[in-house]
């Protein structure tokens, strides 16, 4: 677990892809070369930590998610779930990170990562209200 805390502590989100095998990393700074390294080094390590650290589900909420999150985006996520079991409602949250996270690390411009999480993670979010 000091590996996966580590890399959380500089500043790095890890979480597990949907699928089960893959490991999304996000930055709002960007990785280092020595960041990526590790990561890739340890990626079966920090797999099997993060399975024991984070079960799917683990999240009831908007403020619950590891994001910086607007009032808006929370208020947005909140009334989305207000309705749903509570199952649909952890298998939602992961997927809005797993989408954000995907977003934010494709975006090369540093002071874009973070928008570009939200818009993904939100238009995603839209379009399941469909």
């Amino acid at each position: 677990m000091e590996l996966l805390k580590g890399l959380i502590g500089q500043g790095l989100e890890l979480t597990i892809h949907e699928d089960g095998v893959h490991l999304l990393v996000g930055s709002v700074n960007g990785l280092t070369h020595q960041q990526r390294e590790t990561i890739q080094t340890n990626r079966e390590r920090l797999l099997d930590e993060l399975r024991l650290r984070t079960p799917m589900g683990q999240y009831h909420k908007a403020g619950d998610l590891p994001l910086p999150l607007l009032p808006e985006d929370a208020h947005f996520i909140n009334g989305t779930l207000a309705y749903r079991p509570t199952t649909s409602a952890h298998q939602l949250l992961n997927h809005y990170l797993r989408e954000w996270m995907w977003a934010a690390a494709s975006e090369p411009l540093e002071q874009k990562k973070e928008n570009a999480g939200r818009k993904a993670a939100n238009a995603w979010l839209r379009d399941q209200q469909h």
